[in-house]
């Protein structure tokens, strides 16, 4: 990847999740201080709305989500 200002950075990896159903308006989530790109998860590993998503305040089948890390 070559940034903005010329500088090289190798090996750069972007993770991602998306849930929700195709066609839903998309929210579009790029995390601040979560530390991963893990917006709903999984049972295994929640991610960090699934409270906010699973409690019907944003249902994930009212909506997309794209979350990804920096």
């Amino acid at each position: 990847f070559i940034t903005e200002s010329g500088e090289t950075i190798d090996h750069l990896r972007l993770r991602y999740e998306h849930v929700g159903l195709p066609g839903q308006p998309l929210v579009v989530v790029c995390h601040a201080l979560t530390g991963n790109h893990l917006t709903y998860g999984t049972d295994a590993q929640p991610g960090w709305w699934r409270e906010i998503i699973d409690g019907g305040y944003i249902p994930v089948h009212d909506y997309q989500f794209l979350t990804f890390n920096v």
